[in-house]
């Protein structure tokens, strides 16, 4: 059995290492932008014909 003690660490645990994943709104708008420009450059190198 997992005590209560146990339980609150692997709890306590688990939410650090989700506040170290998640991304700010900024950082998350920021990387969207950098995909967008990508698959536009990509468009830009096509050739017309």
């Amino acid at each position: 059995m997992i005590t209560k003690k146990e339980k609150l660490q692997i709890f306590v645990d688990t939410v650090s290492r989700l506040k170290k994943t998640t991304t700010s709104e900024e950082d998350r708008l920021n990387e969207r932008d950098l995909i967008i420009e990508k698959k536009a450059e990509k468009f830009r190198r096509l050739p017309l014909d």
